[in-house]
């Protein structure tokens, strides 16, 4: 609002107010009304006013408290205040949103050594672990102290019926005995055999011996050598020891009546070879100056061609002589012995493609094993309907342990056509 109007105005209330004074008969008080920047100030003072030339001066009683005035202006901006002190602290603000991950840190300095922790409890076990490679045999202990004596042990299993042996010298006659009493006749003989043709100028044939009894009593001797085999040999003859063969090449052969097998006698083993040192690993016995075909020395090849033009089958019977040497390793069959068959055939303990036939091994007779002391043997036996492939002329030896002691021998048992 104007300064002058506000002026104005306040000096027409004041006019007003002594006028109601005046008009009241009001003696007491002076109303003195001020503009003082846009200020009204009434108070109470002298009230002059100028009637007609006659100043009326009186003080009027204290008035009601006037209506509040206009809003003056906005008062400048006043010098700034010194600080209020501290307020209240506010109620803590909802969770702001996640922030983006800060910089990788610098890495600390390692912190000081823990204390010791207590003692675990004890894990699960663990998987069985894979089977190690053999170690080096260790060194040999020293002898120690000779341990009690061992129970008697079972009698062992009866071994395989020898050969018969060669026909003992003709013992000396013995001494003429007393005489003894006479004894009652006996009764009628039998016919006899019919006497021998008599000397006469006409020409009659002479026996040929050709008759079941001149043949049974001539058969297989030294004289006169069988030329058949055992199988074609007469009923009724022994098993025994018989010559044959082809003509002027016979041999003393053995007769197996009970099977009708014709078999070589052979005595003897191979050189007994220990094959600690092989250098290389495997090796055939020939090639180590191990001739099995030694063992067959006393029969020659048209023998054999006779035997196997007059079979159905052969087989072969050898003995693996053995100290700390497995010649059947049940636990790995590639390690056991392969034969060498007279016609150029490999035969091992199970059947190839390039060989059917395999040989056997009696388990009750297959008593070599590994780390014994002490010589023992095994059994190996072949059956072949193929008769060329026999007899065995070498063996390969598989069973190669770095051990200070491995040696065999080789038999032959028999060697047996049928």
């Amino acid at each position: 609002m104007d300064v002058k109007l506000s002026s104005s105005i306040i000096f027409l209330v004041c006019i007003t107010y002594g006028l109601q004074n005046i008009a009241g008969q009001t003696t007491d008080g002076t109303l003195t009304t001020e503009n003082t920047n846009g200020k009204c100030t009434t108070r109470y003072t002298t009230c002059s006013l100028d009637l007609g030339g006659k100043i009326i001066k009186k003080r009027g009683e204290k008035g009601d408290t006037g209506a509040p005035g206009l809003t003056g202006a906005p008062g400048k901006v006043g010098a700034k205040g010194e600080p209020g002190t501290q307020g209240l602290t506010g109620a803590p603000g909802k969770v702001g949103a996640k922030g983006e991950p800060g910089t990788q840190g610098v890495k600390g300095e390692p912190g000081v050594t823990g204390a010791k922790g207590e003692q675990g409890i004890n894990g699960t076990n663990g998987l069985p672990g894979l089977k190690g490679d053999t170690g080096e045999n260790g060194k040999a202990g020293p002898k120690g102290e000779p341990g009690v004596t061992g129970a008697k042990g079972e009698p062992g299993i009866n071994g395989t019926n020898g050969l018969p042996g060669l026909k003992g010298d003709t013992g000396e006659n013995g001494k003429v005995g007393p005489a003894g009493p006479k004894g009652a006749p006996g009764p009628v003989g039998p016919p006899g055999m019919p006497g021998s043709p008599g000397v006469c100028g006409c020409s009659m044939p002479i026996s040929d011996l050709s008759s079941p009894e001149a043949s049974f009593v001539d058969f297989g001797t030294e004289d006169v050598p069988a030329t058949v085999t055992c199988k074609a040999a007469p009923a009724g003859k022994p098993s025994d020891m018989y010559h044959m063969g082809p003509p002027g090449k016979d041999m003393l052969m053995y007769c197996n009546m009970t099977t009708n097998e014709t078999c070589i006698r052979i005595d003897g083993k191979s050189s007994e070879y220990n094959h600690t040192s092989s250098k290389g690993g495997s090796f055939w016995l020939n090639e180590m100056n191990v001739p099995l075909k030694d063992l067959y020395k006393n029969i020659s090849a048209e023998q054999l061609t006779w035997l196997r033009d007059r079979s159905d089958y052969a087989r072969q019977t050898l003995k693996y002589h053995c100290l700390d040497s497995v010649p059947y390793n049940k636990d790995n069959m590639t390690a056991s012995v392969k034969l060498w068959a007279w016609n150029d055939v490999v035969i091992g303990p199970y059947p190839t493609d390039e060989t059917p036939i395999f040989y056997s091994v009696p388990e009750a007779t297959d008593l070599c094993v590994a780390g014994s002391k002490e010589w023992k043997s095994t059994i190996i036996e072949l059956r072949s309907s193929n008769v060329n492939r026999l007899p065995i002329v070498d063996l390969w030896i598989g069973d190669i342990r770095q051990v200070e002691n491995q040696k065999l021998m080789i038999e032959s048992v028999d060697l047996c056509f049928g």
